[in-house]
């Protein structure tokens, strides 16, 4: 079924559209490659940000490992981090191997592969200035929404 029609998200939102997006140093299982063609929407419901991935590639990458082509699911859960250094530490000093690293505008990012323990891998972003100005416009654009223009650009 269409997640984005469900009653899963009803009163979420709305969404910021994401399209080609690119990182630098990229690393899946510790091999450079190019990051995979997705599109992404990012809303608010609550406290809870939501963000909605189309994996649009056949290639397979970490993304897949979870939610196979052309199938929908539960991919990851998101840790927004103060000391990227330290939180990877307890992931990577407890045995829990790196499947994807990379940055975007100096800002690292990384999914931990918990799929064994957890069923779906855990993302490690570093908190930025430039990351906390996108999220609370995302937060405010949610407070009070009136379910008009759902899907939305930045800028």
């Amino acid at each position: 079924s269409d997640v984005c029609s469900s009653d899963l998200l009803k009163g979420a939102g709305p969404f910021f559209l994401f399209e080609n997006v690119r990182f630098e140093e990229a690393l899946y299982r510790g091999k450079p490659v190019d990051f995979p063609n997705i599109t992404a929407a990012i809303g608010q419901m609550g406290d809870v940000q939501i963000e909605l991935v189309t994996h649009t590639d056949e290639r397979p990458s970490f993304f897949s490992e979870v939610v196979p082509h052309g199938t929908s699911g539960f991919h990851d859960i998101a840790y927004y981090c103060s000391d990227y250094d330290a939180d990877l530490a307890i992931y990577t000093d407890a045995g829990v191997e790196v499947a994807f690293s990379a940055s975007r505008q100096g800002i690292r990012t990384c999914w931990v592969d918990t799929v064994p323990n957890l069923g779906f891998m855990v993302q490690l972003a570093e908190r930025s200035e430039l990351m906390d100005g996108v999220f609370a416009m995302i937060r405010d654009a949610s407070r009070g929404w009136d379910g008009r223009d759902p899907i939305r650009t930045l800028g």
